[in-house]
């Protein structure tokens, strides 16, 4: 069998997700919102997504030796999505803590390839450990060899360590300044470029003089690619540093008194984008559709503040004729001003269950990460429906106030808990009138 028969023949075979919310009190409804969840998931899975345009290395490659780095919560299906069709000698993948050793990741394990952890979401000791043991790989790589790389969503965090000419101190309270703020993911990572080792084309620099392959699965909101993981592998623009320093001027430092790194000299690959959160979109149509439901897609409906977008959804699906079904893709952000605990999706799916208990209309609504992480937690995300605020011993609006989602549904019926599903394309909501 040659690899792209081989290719052909696992391309189809599904992550092996665990997703283990228990159903009572939901129905058949809640089931068949986690129904469609997995078959978002699945459609967005690189192994899948990759072969629409990974086989075409085989024309630019043939069968000579090539080395491979890559980051990401997608790093491991795309690494061995490339294996199958390219002949990798050598390479290093960086991927969350956990994530190596997940049920969802032994089909991916490649031989050859170095697998190593970093810190998510927030850059840690590990996440500078990886960064040099990437450049100590990346430099060892054998002369004159070709490279592919791959990048997806988490990489900002995985390798975040700061470029030798920014202090540590002065990159850590950005950091931890941006880990609370209410930013979107794109915006984050047009910071994060100007001040990694690694982003803003510094991987790009130690591939200076090598044929190189780059392929993205994406996690942001805009059709520029180019920022996915901080951009490893292109150096800013000029509108991406004025950008630069509006934004960080707003969050409280002084973009002056922000070193300058000097511009690498290497000459940028194209980008390849092989998915995006539409390809999880329409996984959730088909599966919603075969169910019997009418579907609509809303791709770009999540963004802003999880709870007004919660309450948003809970609004339209009340208006809607029993039978619909919305999916809503994008990414929404939680400005943190309270101790609790949660997660983007878990606010939006408490704020959308107080609606719908004020709303009485029978609904229910699944808001969840396609990576199967939601902030801080172990969960990706939550299902409810009108009933589920309806709890004398817990206050919602007290929690949702404290962004303790998390804290709220703990215990109950209602997360969503997959562990890492190996792809990452930002968020889904599933809403479903009853």
């Amino acid at each position: 069998m040659d690899a792209i028969q081989m290719f052909v023949a696992v391309r189809n075979t599904t992550t092996a997700l665990d997703i283990r919310s228990i159903s009572s009190g939901f129905g058949q409804v809640f089931e068949h919102t986690k129904t469609i969840l997995h078959s978002a998931i699945q459609n967005a899975t690189p192994s899948t997504a990759s072969f629409r345009v990974i086989p075409e290395l085989l024309d630019l490659y043939d069968e000579e030796p090539i080395c491979l780095a890559g980051v990401g919560k997608a790093a491991l299906p795309m690494a061995w999505s490339v294996g199958q069709i390219c002949n990798v000698v050598d390479g290093i993948v960086t991927v969350p803590e956990g994530y190596a050793n997940a049920p969802s990741a032994q089909a991916y394990l490649s031989d050859g390839i170095n697998v190593i952890e970093g810190n998510h979401p927030t850059p840690g000791k590990k996440s500078q450990q990886s960064v040099i043991e990437v450049i100590e790989k990346v430099q060892s790589f054998r002369a004159g060899s070709s490279v592919v790389v791959v990048i997806s969503g988490g990489g900002s965090s995985l390798w975040g360590a700061p470029h030798p000419t920014i202090p540590d101190e002065l990159y850590n309270r950005v950091m931890d300044t941006l880990a609370k703020s209410a930013l979107p993911v794109d915006t984050m990572n047009v910071i994060r470029s100007q001040l990694g080792y690694l982003s803003g084309g510094g991987l790009c620099d130690l591939l200076h003089g090598r044929r190189v392959a780059t392929f993205v699965l994406s996690d942001v909101p805009v059709d520029d690619i180019s920022v996915v993981a901080s951009g490893p592998m292109t150096h800013p623009t000029g509108g991406q540093t004025t950008r630069f320093q509006s934004m960080i001027s707003e969050l409280g430092f002084d973009w002056r008194n922000i070193p300058k790194r000097a511009q690498g000299s290497c000459s940028q690959s194209e980008l390849i984008k092989i998915g995006d959160n539409l390809l999880a979109l329409e996984g959730a149509r088909t599966k919603a559709e075969e169910l019997g439901f009418t579907v609509s897609i809303r791709p770009g409906f999540i963004t802003g503040e999880a709870r007004e977008v919660g309450k948003s959804i809970a609004e339209e699906i009340t208006a809607s004729t029993p039978g619909t079904c919305v999916v809503y893709g994008g990414e929404s952000v939680v400005k943190v001003t309270g101790r609790g605990k949660g997660g983007r999706n878990q606010e939006l799916a408490l704020s959308a269950a107080i609606e719908l208990d004020k709303i009485d209309i029978a609904a229910t609504i699944l808001a969840a990460g396609t990576d199967g992480i939601d902030g801080p937690t172990n969960a990706a995300g939550a299902v409810v429906n009108e009933l589920t605020c309806r709890d004398a011993e817990r206050d919602a609006g007290v929690h949702l106030a404290n962004n303790n989602s998390y804290n709220y549904f703990l215990g109950s019926d209602n997360h969503i808990i997959t562990g890492p599903t190996q792809t990452n394309v930002m968020d889904i909501a599933i809403a479903v009138r009853r």
